[in-house]
């Protein structure tokens, strides 16, 4: 949810001034609180200090001099006080912002703005305010009480206006996009959670309610408001939080590609395979184990017998023969009888 806009371009300067605008607030105040996030959105530098109506700051002679109608909001831009909360927002709008969030791109869009900006600043914060939950929470007044009853029947008829008109087919009361008109709204609305009024029937409101409830600086400037509305009511108002940006989910490998991606995978592992035996047969001779040499034979006699050169009448062993064997040593007969020749 992005800053409070529609602004027109114009004005004496596009940026908030170097130095800090005193805003004398009440926490749990209404208009304090839409001026005050106005100020916050748009870059202003803040020194707020607090005015208790209920100790009587506001009618001190100090307060007094910088606003007659002892009331608040009020603001101190240097030496210019300004009261009324509609009154400061235009100031600091068309002064230092370009009239962001005050002025339209038309005639049209910004009679529009100031329609509801006023329906929301007198009849509307009236009915909710004044006659609906003030009494209650200020005065002693019962729920049954004329006044309270009165008043809470104007709010739901206001309600059911924001409800069938101005939310009807857009996001915010003048169009896609929040405007001031939205603000003073959405805070005169926030009432009443001080008396933990039910908003159910209404749940165009609702959206909205939690669309102006996300937009910057409102949760820490309605701190005050929720601790007071839990204190009077005994339910805390909801505070939604931001949904969390959701990670991209990983890109999916493409199903027919990975196919064939393994299909050339298993073509090469017979190849890869067949290549073993040549890349084992290029290896050194060295790297093979030395083949064992053969153990000669265990002499077998008349095998020695058979390999001696038939040679008769020799008494010399044929070169390279085995030594002769003892005489009479399993000698044959005719070889005995030659030998004696």
């Amino acid at each position: 949810m992005g800053n409070l806009i529609g602004g027109k371009k114009g004005g004496a300067m596009n940026r908030p001034p170097a130095h800090a605008i005193v805003l004398h607030a009440l926490p749990i105040s209404a208009p304090t609180r839409a001026v005050w996030i106005y100020l916050l959105q748009n870059g202003f530098k803040v020194d707020v200090k607090m005015v208790d109506l209920m100790k009587g700051d506001n009618k001190t002679e100090e307060f007094t001099a910088i606003n007659p109608l002892q009331k608040v909001p009020t603001i101190q831009d240097g030496q210019t006080s300004i009261h009324e909360s509609q009154a400061i927002i235009r100031y600091l709008a068309k002064k230092y912002v370009q009239g962001k969030g005050v002025g339209g791109k038309d005639l049209a869009e910004q009679t529009k703005i100031d329609e509801v900006m006023c329906w929301a600043t007198t009849s509307f914060y009236m009915n909710v305010g004044f006659h609906f939950v003030y009494p209650q929470i200020f005065m002693g007044k019962s729920a049954d009480d004329w006044l309270v009853v009165h008043g809470q029947e104007s709010f739901r008829a206001d309600l059911d206006k924001l409800e069938k008109h101005f939310l009807a087919n857009s996001d915010f009361v003048c169009g896609s996009c929040p405007t001031v008109a939205d603000l003073f709204l959405a805070v005169y609305v926030s009432l009443g959670e001080w008396v933990a009024f039910d908003f159910s029937s209404w749940p165009k409101v609702v959206e909205w309610f939690r669309r102006m409830k996300l937009q910057p600086h409102w949760k820490e400037v309605h701190e005050g408001h929720r601790a007071f509305a839990k204190d009077k009511s005994g339910v805390e108002p909801e505070q939604p939080e931001p949904p969390k940006p959701v990670e991209p989910e990983p890109a999916k490998e493409d199903e027919p590609a990975k196919e064939e991606e393994e299909k050339k995978e298993e073509d090469a592992k017979p190849a890869e395979e067949a290549a073993k035996p040549a890349e084992d047969a290029a290896k050194p001779a060295e790297d093979a184990q030395p083949a064992e040499e053969p153990k000669p034979a265990e002499e077998s006699k008349p095998a020695e017998e058979e390999a001696k050169p038939a040679d008769e009448g020799s008494d010399k062993p044929a070169e390279g023969g085995d030594e002769p064997a003892a005489a009479g040593e399993g000698e044959s007969e005719p070889a005995a009888a030659a030998e004696g020749e």
